[in-house]
């Protein structure tokens, strides 16, 4: 039964509020530190001079505002547009129907529900590359644990016998899918790099007709990867039993709600992103400007420029790892529930006492 969009905002509503607190507060550090760069390294400078020549001089001679007005409004701005952006989303997805039963925002709570069984499969991953390039000269030899760990991960993520509970248990077991879902999962692989190559590859004509074939080429490779996706995951959580049929993944009822799921990680994200693009920022044009005055004035800027300008090129050193270690079990898992939930999978559970802590509680009269 479809929910209320009230309700559907209401369910939603403590998600992306938290994710909205998180780009602010980076927004905040970001215009605090602009602030004091601002006052300290450009003291005594004329502002009109600093912004010339910029689209920071047509607003202050539009508004009269300053640099440091101007900065928390451009910085401020993209959270509105986010928070508007992420509301009419979620009514357009009420007001076309296109998920019903709520089940792409289901599955995804699920999963991340579900991430204790992840933990020794994240921890390993994080070891190996804390191991590997501390090799130094067998980087190539300690990036094989790495490989070895993410050729099991679907084997281990993909279980449907697990990701058909109501309440995701901690142990989880490795499960052969079929040499068919496999080979499946494999072309799928290796075509879906091509398809990005293709798709990138496609001139952009400058006509509006040319623009719009392009447009309606790159739609249909994106959507030729979505329909292979589910098939090979379908196949894969459906072995050892007879796998959905073509029609049966081409219908709209299943392809809506793993588009909903995509749309939704992009909105999901794009709050994440504000903040990386803004330290991004600092790194790329004003963090280099503080190491190079503080070498012209003998080292005199203050100890904070120099701590944050060491922890800036930490985090965009090794963000990577985090990103490597987090995301690929998630994005199996959460389409994988998404699958389950709609009824492409019958799991049966596990009886083994190791995986199942029911199952060893005696039945009740």
């Amino acid at each position: 039964m479809s929910q209320s969009l009230r309700t559907r905002l209401g369910s939603k509503a403590p998600v992306y509020l938290a994710l909205l607190a998180i780009a602010a507060l980076g927004v905040l550090l970001f215009d605090l530190f602009m602030q004091r760069y601002l006052l300290e390294i450009y003291r005594g400078i004329d502002e009109s001079v600093l912004m010339h020549r910029t689209p920071l001089h047509q607003v202050r001679a539009l508004t009269g505002w300053g640099a440091v007005p101007q900065v928390w409004l451009w910085s401020v701005l993209p959270l509105v547009v986010l928070a508007a952006l992420a509301v009419v989303f979620e009514c357009l997805v009420w007001f076309l129907r296109m998920d019903p039963t709520d089940d792409a925002w289901t599955s995804l709570t699920w999963a991340v529900h579900a991430w204790k069984p992840a933990l020794p499969w994240m921890t390993a991953l994080g070891l190996c590359f804390v191991v590997a390039f501390a090799a130094g000269d067998g980087l190539l030899l300690g990036l094989v644990p790495v490989l070895v760990l993410f050729v099991v991960l679907p084997f281990l993520a993909l279980a449907p016998d697990q990701l058909g509970r109501d309440r995701p248990v901690v142990v989880w077991l490795p499960r052969w899918p079929g040499w068919l879902a496999l080979g499946s999962a494999v072309a799928c692989l290796v075509v879906m790099p091509l398809l990005d190559a293709a798709s990138e590859a496609l001139p952009d004509g400058a006509r509006g007709s040319e623009r719009f074939v392009h447009f309606a080429l790159v739609a249909a490779l994106w959507w030729l990867g979505l329909v292979w996706t589910v098939a090979w995951m379908s196949q894969w959580l459906s072995y050892p039993h007879r796998a959905p049929s073509w029609r049966r993944i081409h219908a709209w009822r299943v392809l809506a709600p793993v588009v909903v799921q995509q749309l939704r990680a992009l909105v999901l994200g794009s709050f994440v992103a504000v903040p990386i693009l803004l330290l991004a920022v600092l790194l790329i044009f004003y963090i280099p400007q503080i190491e190079f005055l503080a070498q012209e004035r003998g080292g005199q800027l203050p100890q904070p420029w120099f701590a944050f300008a060491w922890i800036s090129r930490w985090t965009s050193t090794w963000w990577w790892v985090v990103v490597l270690t987090v995301v690929p079990w998630f994005a199996l898992t959460i389409p994988a529930r998404l699958l389950v939930q709609l009824g492409f999978v019958a799991p049966t559970p596990p009886t083994h006492p190791d995986c199942d802590p029911a199952a060893t509680t005696p039945p009740t009269a």
